[in-house]
């Protein structure tokens, strides 16, 4: 489990950490695995306890000023620096849900050379907003799957096309990708998230196979602010035109707010949390789904304009893009 024999490199992207730091490496580290891995931690110029914490586990530590953070670009850098054949990567808040994350998460590589990279489940903490989990529960389910296409198959490609966000789901909260494959594509360092998505899509387009991995869990969820949500997903909108269309009209966010908001009262009443705060939950719903939706478009918007899809199409693709 060290350095320059290791099979599997974990790399952790760390940034003012303390919070679940401690539990993430933990875990890390009760792995029970037949592979030998290195941890490697790239930190952005924490100011908080996130050093002391990593000097407690043996784990090498990289850092870089934090203006030269970049979802690609450390991402790239931390596979350069690392030692072996499967990279993983994991966020600081992103704790494996038991033992057997990293088996799990590596064995589909390991058994199918097809496959260049696999992602895990996520699961909700337990204070996490109902907003929040229900989107992970629909992005990141209980069963496994394959994603892969024949590109000369027709009907294949077709169905590329019209699922596109389906795809290309993929999410470097905890995804292990095979270090040849990325010394081939690496992340792209133009966009400002969803690098993994955008990695995805060239992956698939080069004829590679994708599994989602959802016997690998992870704890990982957000309770953002309303302006935090806003800024994700404008920065969302602004990436994703970079390498996928998604035009969408502020009918269709006020459509896709109100669709998504109904949804969420169904799954709020059915969680039985007690009255205030099924009521504080139900009415925050559509003001949450409407902040959500008017950042992506506004974030598409930024720079250029598309054509309008109708509503019953901006449904089906955004359902399809639920999680990273």
């Amino acid at each position: 489990m060290s350095g320059g024999d290791a099979e599997i490199s974990i790399v952790l992207l760390t940034f003012n950490g303390e919070q679940y730091l401690a539990e993430v490496l933990a875990s890390i580290f009760a792995q029970r695995t037949r592979f030998r891995y290195e941890v490697l931690a790239i930190d952005s110029g924490s100011t908080d306890l996130t050093l002391k914490i990593l000097s407690r586990h043996p784990v090498r530590v990289i850092e870089i000023p934090n203006q030269e953070f970049g979802h690609g670009r450390t991402r790239n850098l931390g596979a350069q620096k690392s030692s072996a054949s499967y990279v993983v990567f994991l966020t600081q808040d992103a704790e494996p849900a038991n033992e057997n994350w990293l088996d799990n998460l590596v064995r589909p590589l390991v058994e199918d050379e097809r496959v260049a990279g696999s992602y895990s489940r996520q699961i909700p903490r337990p204070d996490c907003n109902p907003i929040e989990s229900r989107d992970i529960g629909i992005g990141a389910g209980p069963l496994s799957a394959v994603k892969r296409v024949d590109h000369q198959d027709p009907f294949q490609k077709e169905s590329y096309a019209a699922c596109l966000f389906r795809f290309i789901s993929f999410s470097n909260v905890s995804s292990c990708i095979r270090r040849d494959v990325l010394d081939r594509l690496p992340f792209s360092e133009r966009i400002v998230m969803v690098e993994d998505q955008e990695w995805c899509k060239r992956a698939i387009e080069s004829g590679y196979w994708i599994i989602y991995e959802a016997s690998s869990v992870v704890y990982h969820s957000h309770n953002h602010s309303l302006p935090m949500i806003y800024k994700r997903h404008f920065d969302y909108g602004v990436s994703l035109r970079e390498f996928a269309s998604l035009p969408l009209s502020l009918k269709g966010v006020l459509f896709y707010a109100v669709f998504e908001a109904m949804g969420d009262v169904i799954f709020i009443v059915g969680q039985r949390q007690g009255a205030l705060s099924t009521c504080k939950w139900i009415f925050k719903a559509p003001i949450i789904r409407f902040v959500m939706r008017y950042g992506l478009y506004r974030g598409l918007l930024s720079r250029m304009r598309a054509p309008v899809l109708t509503n019953k199409e901006v449904v089906t693709c955004q359902t399809q893009s639920k999680v990273r």
